[in-house]
This record gives C-alpha cells, sequence and structure tokens, in this order.
C-alpha cells in the first residue's frame, strides 16, 4: 500500500511540474460571433469613454488610448455598434475630422475575464496587439508568429482567442507610420469560468490523496480495539 501511495505521489508530482500549454492566439474573425459591444445613448469624449456589452446588460466596457493631439477619445452616439474614433479635429475646415488613434486599451469593468475578442480597425500604418492574462502577463505573439499587421485600405478584422484554460484580461495596440480612424464592430465573449491548469489539478488530486490517507490511518486503531 505505501509502495503504491509512494508511486501515486511521485506520478503527480511529475504532472504538476508540467508546464501548461495555455495561451492566446490570433484567430479568424467571426469564428466565435460574442456579444457585440454598444454605444451607451449619447456622444462621449474623455480620456476614458464606456461602451456596453449588449443592449441594456449595464456591463462596461473601458476604452481608453492616445491619439496624434491628446489622450481624448470619442465614443460616436446612438444605441448601435460601438464606434471609437479620436476626438474631433476642431482646427481643420471638416467639421467631422477627428485625431488619428495611436495606441489603444480595452478591458471589462471590475477586471472581468474574457475568452475572445475581435474588432476592426480602420487607417494607416503597422499595428501591433498585446493582450493580457489573468496574470498580466502579455502575448504578443502565438505558434504563427508576432501580433503585428500592415493595415490595409478599408476595415482590417482581427480576433483573438484565449485556449487551454487561459483567459485575457485586456487587449492594446499601437501604431507605428500612421494612425488608426475607427475602432467599430467590437465583440467580447466574457469568460464563464476559469478551468484548473493541469499543475492546479494535480496538486487538488495530491491533497485529496493525503487527507484520504490521513483518515485511514486514523480509523484503524478504533476498528483494532473493536476486534
Amino acid at each position: 500500500m505505501k509502495t503504491a501511495l509512494r508511486t501515486t505521489i511521485a506520478a503527480l508530482a511529475l504532472f504538476a511540474a508540467m508546464p501548461a500549454h495555455a495561451d492566446i492566439v490570433q484567430a479568424a474573425p467571426s469564428d466565435d460571433q460574442g456579444i457585440t459591444v454598444h454605444n451607451e445613448g449619447s456622444a462621449s469624449t474623455g480620456t476614458t469613454v464606456l461602451g456596453e456589452l449588449g443592449q441594456n446588460s449595464g456591463v462596461d466596457v473601458i476604452f481608453t488610448g492616445t491619439t496624434t493631439d491628446s489622450s481624448n477619445l470619442m465614443l460616436s452616439p446612438g444605441q448601435g455598434q460601438a464606434t471609437i474614433t479620436g476626438a474631433s479635429n476642431t482646427g481643420t475646415s471638416l467639421p467631422n475630422d477627428t485625431f488619428n488613434i495611436t495606441s489603444f486599451n480595452i478591458a471589462l469593468e471590475n477586471s472581468a475575464l474574457f475568452n475572445w475578442i475581435e474588432l476592426s480597425l480602420a487607417g494607416t500604418g503597422t499595428v501591433s496587439f498585446s493582450l493580457l492574462d489573468d496574470s498580466g502577463t502579455p502575448f504578443t505573439a502565438d505558434q504563427t508568429g508576432a501580433f503585428t499587421y500592415a493595415l490595409a485600405n478599408g476595415q482590417n478584422k482581427f480576433a483573438f482567442q484565449a485556449v487551454n484554460g487561459q483567459s485575457i484580461a485586456g487587449l492594446s495596440f499601437t501604431v507605428a507610420n500612421g494612425g488608426v480612424e475607427t475602432v467599430k464592430q467590437v465583440r467580447i465573449s466574457p469568460a464563464v469560468g476559469v478551468v484548473p491548469e493541469p499543475a492546479t489539478w494535480a496538486m487538488m488530486l495530491l491533497g485529496f490523496g493525503a487527507v484520504g490517507y490521513s483518515m485511514r490511518r486514523r480509523r484503524r486503531p478504533r476498528l483494532a480495539q473493536i476486534a
């Protein structure tokens, strides 16, 4: 019995030492529809603007960033899909001209986690994405390469997914040699629950085994006295 227990403990310890293959990877847009981020009504401008995860959900999506002029962003009015730009550029003759976004961040309120995000960007230059997991570890590449892309004319759609028990706490991007005019069609799938990693499962099983073995040893003297 002792030999079998030692073998089991050794196997669990080896399993616990194995790294979990949790990751954040690029995905094909619309593979997971997610929940569309909406405007909350009136237009808003500021260093932080808030969208809503779905209509009338009460769950805020937090947008921050910088532009070629300042740290002010603008969320378009209405109840449709959220569209974020830089603040209005009143120094030009064009009434709807806005400053280009050079860096951008997306997160859910209360540091809530999600396992899917997609968005569409219009602009010029090269965009580099970084995603944070729930422990603050940044992901800037996967097995297919770095999360860096040249923006083409029109809308450029991107999607990222957390796999194998991973979760996403936030997305950010920076733009080099250009700027993003609009961020739109943002969809997010919130994480319902985080699956324990293999190392966590191993430690749980080891703990259960130790408790069971301890209880078994405590019972033996009582059985001997009754006999």
